[in-house]
Parts: structure tokens; C-alpha cells; sequence
């Protein structure tokens, strides 16, 4: 099992989560430390993001950012900027 699915079925309401109509689960505060450094591990490691990433659910830049693609990056960057100067030369 997954770590991030693992961290959700041992900290959450699995139940109330499939039969939420809002898609906020259960959010009800988890009072054992233990489970608490665990759900908040697997959200650092990026647990809050599989979804989207899975889904390719973020803009290219982000995609990115977030795998360190420094070249990319600068790519975009420099897009940006003289989409920038353009805008500035046709609305002065």
C-alpha cells in the first residue's frame, strides 16, 4: 500500500470520506501524536499533491518547479517576460 493511502486509512474516516458529496472528508482532529506526525509526514513528502500530479492537474511551469528543472524554468521565466514587455509597447 501506498505510503500517503496508508497514512489516510490509519488518520482518517475512509467511509466518511468516500460518501462526502463536498469532498471534505472527515476533519475531525486526531488526538494521537503518533498519527498526527504521521499524516503530517506523508503531507510533507507531498502526499497533497499525488492527486493533482496524477490527474496532471498543475501548469507546466509548476510541473517544473516541483521536479527542479532549472532549464524550464528559466524558460518560462523569459516567456513571461517579454509576454511583459509586450503587453508594456501596446498599452503604454
Amino acid at each position: 500500500m501506498h505510503a500517503r493511502n496508508a497514512a489516510f486509512c490509519n488518520t482518517c474516516d475512509m467511509d466518511l470520506n468516500a460518501r462526502d458529496i463536498f469532498g471534505d472528508g472527515d476533519q475531525t482532529f486526531i488526538r494521537l501524536e503518533k498519527k498526527q506526525e504521521q499524516l503530517s509526514d506523508v503531507v510533507q513528502e507531498g502526499a497533497d499533491l499525488h492527486g493533482k500530479l496524477q490527474a496532471q492537474d498543475v501548469s507546466d511551469f509548476f510541473l517544473s518547479c516541483y521536479s527542479s528543472n532549472v532549464e524550464a524554468v528559466k524558460h518560462f521565466i523569459r516567456i513571461a517576460k517579454a509576454m511583459e514587455m509586450d503587453i508594456h509597447y501596446t498599452n503604454p
